[in-house]
């Protein structure tokens, strides 16, 4: 028997079972593009890496090609020379935001001040160069500029943004090499060699200092010996003096 009731409640649990399922899935599709642009912000290098590819534009070679050379200048002067490249700058001015990175991950010598870092924001389709106090004299924020508008503007506005990091970052560290006084054979041999001689300098130290203690165990070994050697010489003598003294002493009687 039909039950009008009954069909009514049925009608009324599945609109009300209806409606909010309807309305989760508005909510997804409404909010699936604030999910990805949140997806999209740069998520900022947390540690000090002479690279830090955020926005997936560097192949594996140019990336292990900066982290040498970066390392190399590292080690012959204390200068870091940093990249990094993000999507988007989370609604930071650029200049703040390269700031905050520097400041954070304290790029260059502590002392020295002579950090270096280029910063790419691709999908915000801008770009800076921060240096630290101790070069601003040496590359002046006008210098950088110039720089950037040469090395990088070209292929960055066609979107060849691997190219054209890989152009800039070759001008900063050549100006970086001129600083230091580098010469024509690149900071990676400088520091190859420069880490020779030091390990050269080490080896002949520490043949030194093994030829020291060498010397020193002799001296040890042979001290006793030389110890008794003048004790008994030095009782010889005491022994003839006595019976010098003796015999003059008979002789006086």
């Amino acid at each position: 028997m039909y039950d009008q009731g009954e069909h009514l409640t049925m009608k009324y649990c599945q609109k009300h079972f209806i409606l909010p399922v309807v309305a989760a899935l508005l909510a997804v599709l409404l909010l699936q593009p604030c999910a990805l642009a949140v997806d999209n912000l740069a998520t900022e290098p947390d540690a000090m890496v002479y690279v830090s590819d955020l926005a997936n534009v560097l192949s594996e070679e140019v990336e292990a090609s900066i982290d040498e050379k970066s390392a190399a200048l590292d080690a012959l002067t204390g200068a870091q020379l940093v990249v990094v490249t993000v999507d988007f700058l989370g609604g930071e001015a650029i200049r703040d935001y390269a700031e905050g990175v520097f400041n954070r991950l304290q790029i260059g010598d502590a002392v020295q001040n002579n950090g270096l870092l280029l910063l790419v924001a691709t999908s915000e389709e801008n770009y800076y160069a921060l240096q630290g106090r101790g070069l601003e004299t040496a590359l002046s924020d006008t210098s950088l500029d110039k720089l950037l508008l040469k090395n990088l503007e070209p292929d960055f506005a066609t979107g060849n943004y691997e190219v054209g990091v890989e152009k800039t970052y070759a001008g900063l560290l050549d100006a970086l090499e001129n600083l230091y006084g580098i010469d024509d054979q690149g900071v990676v041999v400088a520091a190859a060699e420069a880490k020779a001689t030091q390990i050269k300098i080490e080896n002949t130290n520490k043949q030194k200092r093994g030829l020291l203690a060498a010397v020193g165990i002799v001296l040890l070994i042979l001290l006793p010996t030389v110890l008794i050697t003048l004790s008994a010489s030095r009782a010889a003598r005491l022994r003839k003096r006595r019976r010098e003294v003796a015999v003059r002493q008979r002789a006086d009687y």
